[in-house]
């Protein structure tokens, strides 16, 4: 059983979360942070189901699986907008923006990291979430086409900082490039 028990552990600790020895590198908005909390929920999931077939773990064990329960058992919290829109979700303390596909996408999902401040930007200013979100759309639409190149979360979080930073003259301008590079009209108009 401690062997076992062991190879699981070591499947969540090889990452260096577990008692405080480091984090998921890259940031507050690292690439990739959704699927790694998804897969460490998985990982917590499967080691109770041995422990609960095997017995419990000792007591090193115990407290190991109870620092990852901790950082990846709470729900996630919704922070903006619904599932059928982009959205923002808090997942073990990291903000993920997430855009669902629509009909042709690789994945049920686009997600990437953002910070509090594209947050506070997106809650403030419904014209440059509308903006993010029109040019994610475009951008993996023109993905799933024959020879279209993926979009990372990278190239999301580079679109993130030209939409969502910049003043409304570089946005202006960014809006126009955006149509002339990707034949797409992303701009939406003020209301009054």
């Amino acid at each position: 059983m401690d062997e076992l028990l062991d190879v699981v552990l070591g499947w969540a600790s090889s990452a260096g979360i577990a008692e405080g020895r480091g984090g998921y590198p890259g940031g507050t908005a690292a690439p990739g942070w959704a699927e790694y909390v998804r897969t460490q929920r998985r990982i917590v999931a499967v080691y109770r189901a041995v422990a609960a077939a095997l017995g419990e773990p000792d007591a090193g064990r115990a407290r190991l699986l109870r620092c990852y329960e901790e950082r990846f058992g709470s729900a996630d919290v919704r922070r903006l907008g619904e599932d059928r829109e982009g959205h923002v979700d808090e997942m073990a303390g990291r903000l993920v923006y997430s855009l669902p596909s629509t009909a042709g996408f690789d994945r049920a999902t686009f997600s990437c990291g953002i910070t509090r401040e594209d947050l506070g930007v997106l809650r403030a200013d419904p014209r440059r979430r509308a903006i993010l979100e029109a040019a994610a759309r475009a951008r993996l639409e023109r993905s799933a086409m024959p020879g279209g190149r993926p979009v990372t979360e990278m190239d999301f979080a580079g679109l993130a900082a030209r939409i969502l930073h910049p003043t409304a003259a570089e946005l202006r301008d960014f809006v126009a490039t955006f149509r002339r590079e990707h034949g797409a009209d992303i701009d939406v108009p003020t209301r009054p």
